[in-house]
């Protein structure tokens, strides 16, 4: 190869290496692994160009584009999708628009259309953007005055639904918190769900949860199966220890009717002897021959019994060690699921039984009164205010003050009457036996002991009140259907002015 050759290839190189670092650039910003890889190709090819290395880059950006490819056109996708939906949504909140129809009716035409590229991708999103921000002030309020009535019922609907799927997993929440009070994702979950949270939010959260719930479940299933094994294992060594036991015993019983043959041959030989002995002296000697083959037998016997009486003493002391430590395990699983079923009924912050331990408790105290057909009274109660003493105080003000409401509540309970929380600043109370006459003069002494309570937060008095809602159960009563009612008449209470008795 002359110079004039090695000089035009060298003059090619540096053109393709310059051409090659102006199209990197054209790639940056797709993504982290490219910009790192483009970079390291952009070294390469700088000043004294290193062909095996940028050959090698290279490779690495080819496979980064062609799988980044396919993600552009996946992102399109969506992207275009999305359009897609909030556009439609745009024309069912302007549908008495003539011109944002017409608009957002091209908008999507030209978004059915096939994109190729990123930019008619972007030139798509700015004719959203356009469209969007065409609408003025006037036209979105009112379009939302017009609206406004027809959405209010499911705002209500969609706000107590997700006020009661919070409730519902801050006392979830508790019962997890007192078993691992120290995790950072209890103390944040805690924060979130005492706040209004988006549907996205929410659904979140639930999925944390549940997989909260399903370790401890696995967790809960590990520690049974183990106690399973134990038991099944002890099992086993009894049945072998009790096989061995028979096997031992059937061996004695060959072993004392073998020597009890030997016993009544050496009789038979001495009655044989006296019989046929014609001397004296002959008749001494056989006697003593026999007596002597009897007490070798019977110091043989005894021999033999004591080792098995060793061997089922034992046998019996292993039997009993098994036992004791089997009956130590169960007592101790006992003993845990004891602690599990308490823990798992109570609010780990009043202390009071939760709506687990309510749900059981009504169960039993419902059907009860359906059969003896004794009265059953039911109440819901609610703390007046209570976010306005979190939102002045704090939240540590907030936990004292429904632990010193459980507490008061509880304390004007008599008999087999029953309060537990019910979640939030909720509790509900179980009247057995109680009318209606005896249901309104019980709530309402209440509710004035608990207005005369003494509160002080941050050195000034606060005065905490309740309201009250209660009813009684009819015939035709199911379960929720009584507490339904109740707590509509809670509602009533709060409606008319809080700090009140509501029966029916």
């Amino acid at each position: 190869m002359d110079a004039k050759q090695i000089a035009a290839i060298s003059g090619f190189n540096a053109l393709l290496s310059s051409f090659i670092i102006r199209l990197s650039s054209f790639y940056e910003g797709l993504s982290a692994d490219t910009d790192n890889e483009l970079k390291n190709l952009r070294n390469h090819l700088s000043g004294k160009p290193d062909f095996t290395l940028a050959t090698v880059s290279i490779n690495k950006i080819q496979g980064l584009i062609q799988h980044a490819d396919i993600s552009i056109k996946q992102h399109s996708q969506l992207s275009i999708k999305a359009i897609e939906k909030t556009v439609k949504q745009y024309q069912q909140a302007f549908a008495s628009d003539s011109v944002i129809q017409k608009q957002s009716a091209q908008l999507l035409m030209a978004a059915q259309q096939p994109v190729s590229n990123l930019f008619e991708l972007q030139s798509l999103c700015i004719k959203a953007i356009t469209l969007f921000g065409s609408v003025t002030p006037q036209q979105v309020g009112t379009q939302n005055s017009a609206g406004e009535l027809a959405s209010t019922d499911n705002d209500a609907l969609h706000a107590k639904l997700f006020r009661e799927i919070q409730s519902e997993l801050s006392q979830l929440i508790d019962s997890y918190d007192g078993k691992q009070q120290a995790e950072a994702r209890l103390t944040d979950l805690k924060s979130k769900l005492v706040t209004p949270l988006s549907e996205e939010e929410l659904l979140k959260t639930c999925i944390v949860i549940i997989r909260m719930v399903v370790s401890d479940a696995m967790q809960e299933a590990s520690l049974s199966g183990k106690m399973i094994h134990r038991i099944h294992r002890a099992l086993g060594g009894f049945s072998k220890d009790i096989s061995n036991s028979i096997a031992s015993s059937q061996s004695a019983f060959e072993a004392r009717k073998k020597r009890d043959d030997e016993f009544e041959d050496h009789l038979l030989d001495m009655e044989g002897a006296l019989r046929q002995s014609d001397s004296l002296e002959k008749l001494k000697t056989d006697a003593q021959a026999n007596i002597a083959a009897l007490s070798t037998a019977i110091k043989n016997k005894k021999a033999e019994d004591n080792e098995d009486q060793q061997a089922l003493m034992t046998l019996l002391n292993g039997m009993q060690q098994q036992m004791s430590a089997l009956q130590k395990q169960t007592l101790l699983y006992r003993r845990k699921l004891a602690e599990q079923t308490t823990f798992s009924h109570t609010d780990p912050l009043t202390r009071l039984p939760n709506r687990l331990a309510y749900n059981e408790r009504f169960d039993k105290t419902f059907s009860a009164s359906q059969e003896n057909g004794k009265n059953l009274a039911l109440a819901v109660v609610d703390i007046d205010y209570f976010k306005s003493i979190n939102d002045r105080f704090g939240h540590q003000a907030g936990d004292k003050t429904l632990q010193a409401v459980g507490q008061h509540l509880k304390k004007q309970l008599i008999e087999d009457e029953f309060i537990a929380r019910w979640g939030g600043e909720e509790f509900v109370i179980i009247f057995p036996q109680a009318n209606a006459d005896k249901l309104a003069e019980r709530l309402e002494a209440m509710r004035d002991s608990l207005a005369r309570l003494p509160f002080k937060f941050k050195q000034e008095k606060v005065t905490i009140t309740a309201s009250f809602g209660g009813t009684w159960m009819r015939e035709d009563d199911e379960q929720h259907t009584v507490f339904e009612r109740a707590d509509q008449l809670l509602y009533k209470a709060k409606e008319n002015g809080r700090n009140r008795v509501e029966v029916n």
